[in-house]
């Protein structure tokens, strides 16, 4: 517990001291202030290296030709009311908390993402249960928190970088009518947008979901399952908490701004790329009308499990 207010304590001063030096605009780099990307890829903290960061892209070689299937597997309630099993020999991304049913449900991750730092300062009991070999797709926080709290980690996996690209490494805060078209998908509106390179940053759209949603479509995905995404409920414990142990969500709040413009968009490029996404959440606040619900049971169904 002393740890983690002291680490949070550092975080408050580092930010303070940013704003003052540098300004607002450039202070949002306080939750990684000690991580350095040098040479391309390696990453430091302060002057000690840690490892060498893989490139998104080279998750490609973990996609099964033949299966252009994917499921995304969140946090919400409604996963305890789904059965995993059926996941055993799929694609499965892992999101924050949902990684505990891996081992429970025998699946292999095909990777595994945490963009927000706060996870793994308050759930470390979780990051441990990380299947072996499970390439990890970490923020610059994350992987900052990582090193404090479970540096062991960092060295068991591989591990894919999560840059934002309107708040660059060691730059200043752009706008989304800043970002190149070539490598991001902007909507006329121009009040989100979706990345064609994950390698040249994710879009955050309000969700970790959104950062696996442009990394599978990146990988050229052609069906995609999302799971446990509630929004709704978001007030309630995730499947792995309880009312004593839940961490604040940010769902509610970020769901106009950032998470029904950023999933319209995710409707629109499906429909041009010719690919299916659907929704297993049974309850949820995103409309079936942006992302179509898809009953988890017929998979149950199809795949015969009791």
């Amino acid at each position: 517990m002393l740890k983690k207010k002291i680490y949070k304590l550092h975080e408050q001063l580092i930010k303070k001291y940013l704003i003052f030096t540098k300004g607002k605009d450039r202070a949002y780099s306080f939750s990684y202030f000690n991580i350095n990307i040098r040479e391309g890829r390696n990453i430091y903290y302060k002057n000690k290296f840690l490892f060498k960061a893989q490139k998104i892209e080279n998750l490609l070689q973990k996609v099964n030709s033949k299966d252009g299937e994917i499921y995304i597997l969140g946090s919400g309630p409604s996963v305890k009311t789904q059965n995993l099993q059926i996941l055993q020999n799929k694609n499965v991304i892992f999101l924050n908390g949902s990684i505990n049913l891996a081992s429970k449900y025998q699946i292999k991750p095909f990777c595994y993402i945490i963009l927000d730092a706060t996870f793994i300062i308050n759930k470390q009991d979780i990051i441990k249960q990380i299947p072996s070999n499970t390439p990890l797709v970490l923020s610059l926080s994350a992987v900052n928190a990582m090193y404090t709290f479970c540096p062991k980690i960092l060295q068991k996996h591989p591990v894919c970088l999560i840059l934002n690209p309107l708040e660059p490494y060691k730059g200043t805060k752009k706008k989304i009518s800043d970002l190149e078209n070539e490598y991001f998908y902007i909507p006329p509106q121009k009040d989100t947008a979706f990345s064609y390179y994950p390698d040249k940053g994710l879009f955050d759209g309000g969700t970790v979901m959104s950062n696996a949603i442009q990394i599978a479509f990146y990988l050229n995905f052609r069906k995609i399952f999302l799971l446990g995404l509630d929004i709704g409920n978001a007030a309630q414990p995730r499947f792995y908490e309880n009312d004593k142990n839940k961490l604040k969500s940010g769902l509610l709040k970020d769901y106009e701004t950032k998470i029904l413009p950023f999933m319209k968009t995710t409707k629109t490029l499906a429909e041009m790329q010719n690919r299916k996404i659907y929704n297993c959440s049974p309850i949820t606040k995103l409309p079936y009308e942006v992302i179509p619900y898809f009953d988890f049971k017929i998979i149950e169904e199809k795949n015969n499990v009791n």
